[in-house]
């Protein structure tokens, strides 16, 4: 089954990714992190392609600065990181609905 490439499908993805490479940034394995922060700035890139998404443009780009930069976040980072993860569970949810 080939599932279409909505602005949700790329929103439910996003969560895990960011997640992961938040995880690789914490281990110090920071090939698996590049690799990880160059899908999340494709996926972004493709968000931000959708009209429909132009509303949540300052809340991707926002995401995009921690990505950039996460070390701007000193200490507030697991705090931060905490923050994105509940961002993206509604998206996660909404999609795993219309799965089944």
């Amino acid at each position: 089954m080939i599932t279409e490439r909505t602005p949700l499908f790329y929103m439910a993805n996003l969560g895990p990714e960011v997640t992961r490479y938040f995880n690789f940034l914490e281990k110090g394995e920071n090939a698996l992190a590049e690799a990880s922060r160059q899908r999340i700035l494709d996926m972004t890139e493709k968000i931000l392609a959708f009209d429909s998404m132009q509303a949540r443009r300052g809340e991707i780009e926002t995401l995009i600065s921690v990505i950039q930069d996460p070390t701007s976040f000193g200490e507030t980072l697991v705090y931060t990181k905490r923050q994105l993860e509940n961002y993206f569970s509604p998206f996660i949810h909404r999609i795993l609905q219309t799965q089944f």
